[in-house]
C-alpha cells in the first residue's frame, strides 16, 4: 500500500524539469501539476503533523483521565444523590396537603347551605382535631402563669380555653361565630361573648386584662379593623400585660400555599408587619415566637407554619 506522502514525492520527482528543450505548452502544464503537488505536499504534512499531536493527546488522555474517570463518574453520581435528597424536602412543602385532617369518609356538615357556612365543621377537617390544636397551643401556657385575667380573642372550639381552665387561670372568650360560642358554653365556659372583637374591646367595661391571646384571628381581619383591634389591645391591657398573637407564617412555603384554603383569611401578614403594628400602638418589647420550632431563638423561620407576635406592655 503506497502512502500518500511517498506518492506525491514520487509525482513531484517525475514532474521535475528535464536537461532539454521542452515544449512550451508542456512545460506549462508541468509547472502547473508541479505547483498543485508541492500545495498538497505541504498539506499532507500539516495533516501528518496534526494527526500526530492527536495521537500524543490520546495517549496523554489514555494514560492520566481515562484511570479517573469512573471516580469521576461516581463523584458525579454521588452529588446528584446529594442534590435529590435535599431537594426532596422542598418538593414535599410544595406537595402539602390543605387539610391537617384526613376527612372522614360519613363526615356530612352540621347545618345546611341555607343556614350559612359550617364553620365548626370546616376546622374539624382543615385544622385538625381538638386535642391537636390544644396540645400545639400548650407552648403559650408559660406566658400566662400567675395571670388573673385572660381574654381569648377568637376562641373558636375552645382549645385555649380550656387549657386555661386546666391551670386555673381566668379567662374569658369572645368569636363573632354562634356556632363557636355555643360550642365553649356547652363545655361549660359561661364568660364567653358573641361579638365582633374589636367592638367588643370598645364597648365593654370592667377590669383591664392581663394578658390577651388569638391564635389563627388575625388573617382573619381586614387591615383597619386589625390596626383598630392591636391598638384597642394595648389599651385593654394592664400595665405588664402580655398581648400574643398567632397567625399563619407567610415565610414558610407549604403555609403560604395553603393559606387560601380557608375562604375567610384575608391576607397573610408578615411578623415584620405586625411587629411594627405593635410598636406604632405604644408596645414596648415586642418579639416573634415560633411555637412549633425553636421559640424566640428558631434558625430557619421559612421552615415554621405558624408564629405569633409577643408584645409587651
Amino acid at each position: 500500500m503506497i502512502r500518500p506522502m511517498n506518492f506525491v514525492k514520487r509525482a513531484i520527482r517525475f514532474l521535475a524539469p528535464g536537461q532539454g528543450a521542452e515544449n512550451p505548452d508542456v512545460a506549462t502544464m508541468r509547472a502547473e501539476a508541479l505547483q498543485q503537488f508541492s500545495d498538497l505536499e505541504r498539506r499532507i504534512e500539516y495533516l501528518e503533523r496534526y494527526s500526530a499531536d492527536i495521537a500524543r493527546d490520546v495517549q496523554s488522555l489514555e494514560t492520566s483521565a481515562l484511570p479517573n474517570l469512573a471516580q469521576y463518574t461516581a463523584d458525579i453520581a454521588r452529588d446528584l444523590q446529594e442534590l435529590e435528597a435535599s431537594a426532596r424536602p422542598m418538593f414535599s412543602r410544595l406537595d402539602a396537603a390543605p387539610y391537617t385532617s384526613t376527612p372522614p369518609a360519613e363526615f356530612t356538615s352540621s347545618r345546611s347551605g341555607t343556614e350559612g357556612f359550617d364553620y365548626v365543621g370546616f376546622e374539624s377537617v382543615f385544622r385538625g382535631p381538638e386535642e391537636l390544636v390544644r396540645k400545639r397551643q400548650e407552648v403559650y401556657a408559660p406566658f400566662f402563669v400567675g395571670r388573673t385575667s385572660v381574654l381569648d380573642v377568637g376562641c373558636g372550639r375552645g382549645e385555649f380555653l380550656e387549657l386555661m381552665r386546666d391551670r386555673d387561670v381566668p379567662v374569658t372568650g369572645v368569636d363573632l361565630n354562634s356556632a363557636m360560642v355555643a360550642l365553649c358554653r356547652a363545655k361549660g365556659f359561661a364568660n364567653i361573648h358573641e361579638a365582633d372583637a374589636v367592638a367588643w374591646l370598645d364597648q365593654s367595661v370592667g377590669e383591664a386584662f392581663d394578658a390577651i391571646f388569638s391564635a389563627q384571628f388575625i388573617e382573619h381581619v381586614p387591615f383597619e379593623s386589625l390596626v383598630r383591634f392591636v391598638a384597642r389591645s394595648y389599651r385593654r391591657l394592664a400595665s405588664g400585660g402580655v398581648f400574643i398573637a398567632e397567625t399563619v407564617n407567610p415565610q414558610s412555603i407549604d403555609a403560604f400555599k395553603t393559606f387560601y384554603v380557608d375562604p375567610s383569611h384575608v391576607r397573610p401578614l408578615f411578623p415584620e408587619v405586625m411587629a411594627f403594628l405593635c410598636r406604632s400602638v405604644g408596645f414596648g418589647e415586642v418579639r416573634v415566637f415560633y411555637p412549633n420550632g425553636g421559640g424566640f431563638d428558631e434558625a430557619n423561620p421559612s421552615s415554621q407554619n405558624e408564629y405569633a407576635i409577643v408584645a409587651s406592655k
